[in-house]
């Protein structure tokens, strides 16, 4: 996307695993579970509920997220790239005149293509299929910033404020900073230098 000054924009997909389509596999394609807690059914033993929708905790509902989006994208003409199973391109022609790119991380998509207006149809459209909001233009994700020099066609990511976010969390934030963890006043020598590495000190 910078190499080629590509419009780069983000998708967040809502409560993403119960938009997904039920995976049939597992018992003749059922799922059940123990009546949860609350639930009129939770002391009754002799009650199962089927699941209809994956959920979140169910360890096939990232593949059923996955497996619905492939779908999808692959209904409006995408193809995987390569060894990636989440990302994909459409070659431009028909109804979208030039190529889109789309990455996904679980519930967060990145859509990267030239024109501004093929970009909001083709994320209306998605959010025809799957309820999410429209991040925008990207300038986080997953945790990293994002800062592009569009007339330099460059990119960098930070964490500075993931870092940062971090340290506050920890009570570390108004710590001071120290060139070197050692007491200045240590002095090592060769000796110091064990022959063979403790692997516990990797």
């Amino acid at each position: 996307a910078a190499a080629n000054d590509l419009e780069l924009h983000s998708i967040d997909i809502e409560q993403a695993f119960l938009q997904a389509d039920k995976l049939m596999e597992g018992v003749n394609g059922r799922y059940f579970i123990n009546p949860p807690p609350g639930s009129p059914d939770a002391n009754n033993k002799d009650i199962v509920y089927e699941v209809l929708r994956p959920l979140y905790g169910n360890p096939s509902s990232p593949r059923a997220l996955h497996k619905t989006m492939d779908a999808f994208f692959k209904s409006e003409g995408f193809d995987t790239i390569g060894f990636e199973e989440s990302v994909w391109k459409r070659v431009g022609g028909g109804k979208y005149a030039e190529d889109i790119y789309v990455s996904a991380h679980v519930d967060d998509c990145l859509i990267a293509c030239k024109s501004k207006d093929i970009m909001a149809a083709f994320k209306k459209e998605i959010l025809t299929r799957f309820i999410g909001t429209d991040e925008g233009e990207v300038t986080e994700y997953l945790g990293c910033e994002l800062i592009r020099d569009r007339s330099a066609k460059s990119a960098t990511i930070v964490q500075k404020g993931y870092a940062e976010r971090v340290l506050k969390t920890f009570g570390m934030w108004d710590c001071k900073p120290c060139a070197t963890p050692l007491d200045a006043n240590n002095r090592l020598s060769k000796a110091d230098c064990p022959q063979v590495v403790d692997p516990a000190l990797h």
